[in-house]
Formats: structure tokens, C-alpha cells, sequence
């Protein structure tokens, strides 16, 4: 069996490339939220809630804007951006909706309706696939709602965790983790 020499490995240490600025329009991009990369890494996808438009896909070598979905399109709060930057999900203004669309903004895929009180945060599973969304319940709790995007149908659980910051759903949609405040997940 061959052995790899330190030499070997590190040739193939990643090799950081300096940073450089996303560029839209001679404006800096501030408010950015949610990143994630295409599958084969050529474009990377914002979700911001200032400047640049509310969600973007750049190119990841240039640091170009390719595209950006129409504000109005949107027509919420920037929540959650799929792992494959296919797929958001965004919150309505009165947060009592949770709509899923297109990244590029052109297309809507399911709508939740959530309880309306201080709903989020929000997950998408990598593929989009699959959305929760957590919000306060009675005596404590936290709901977590998991949604099918494909078929629209929704669950609720009510899990024992106080203000919830965080929270995440497994590709097949069975499994949820929600961070709550005092660090508990």
C-alpha cells in the first residue's frame, strides 16, 4: 500500500484565492443574508434585504451579477435559500405566509400559511424540496411546521424548545432540528 508524503498532501491543500467584491451596478451588496452555491460552483446565489435586489445569482469566479429576481416578485422577507441556490423561501410582509419560489423569481411552488406570530426562522432542505418553518407556541413550545414543496401538504409539530433561532430538515423530510436560544438543539 501507498503511503502519502506530506508533499503529496499538500498539493492538493485548498489553495485560498483572495476576496473579491460581488459587483452590481458600482454598488456594494450589504444586507446579505443567505449564500449558496451552485452544484458545479460556477455562480453563487444572495438572498439580501437591502441593496443589490433581494436575491441574486453572481458569477463565483468574475464576482459578476448574472441575474436578479424582480423585487416585486419576491414580495416578502428573504428566509432561506436551498443548498443546490434553486429554491427560496420567503417570508410575507405579515409573516402568515411562507412562499417558496423559483430563485430566480420566476415561479412560485407552494405556499404555508404559518400562525402569524413572529413566524421563523425558515429551512430549506439542500435540494428544495422541502421547507419548516418554527414560530412561538402556547406554554413555551416552539411549532415547527415541515412542508412538502412538490404536493403541498403540511405537518405541525410542537416541540419542547423556547425561542427557537434555528432550524434545518433533512433531505427526505423526516428528521428536524431546531437551535433554540439557550443553545439547546
Amino acid at each position: 500500500a501507498a503511503v502519502a508524503s506530506a508533499d503529496a498532501a499538500a498539493a492538493f491543500a485548498p489553495r485560498p484565492t483572495p476576496p473579491r467584491p460581488l459587483r452590481a451596478a458600482a454598488r456594494p451588496i450589504t444586507g446579505v443574508g443567505r449564500l449558496a452555491f451552485a452544484p458545479d460552483g460556477r455562480t453563487l446565489t444572495t438572498l439580501s434585504t437591502l441593496s443589490g435586489g433581494p436575491l441574486a445569482v453572481w458569477d463565483a469566479r468574475s464576482g459578476d451579477r448574472v441575474r436578479a429576481a424582480d423585487p416585486a416578485a419576491l414580495r416578502g422577507l428573504p428566509a432561506a435559500l436551498s443548498g443546490d441556490a434553486r429554491v427560496a423561501a420567503v417570508l410575507s410582509p405579515n409573516r402568515k405566509a411562507v412562499r417558496v419560489v423559483a430563485a430566480d423569481g420566476l415561479g412560485e411552488r407552494a405556499t404555508f400559511p404559518t400562525a402569524g406570530r413572529d413566524a421563523g426562522p425558515v429551512a430549506l432542505s439542500a435540494d428544495g424540496a422541502w421547507v419548516a418553518v418554527a414560530e412561538p407556541a402556547a406554554h413555551g413550545r416552539t411549532l415547527v411546521t415541515v412542508g412538502d414543496v412538490r404536493t403541498g401538504a403540511a405537518a405541525g409539530l410542537r416541540v419542547p424548545v423556547p425561542a427557537a433561532r434555528a432550524v434545518a430538515v433533512a433531505a427526505d423530510g423526516r428528521r428536524v432540528a431546531v437551535g433554540a436560544a439557550d443553545g439547546v438543539v
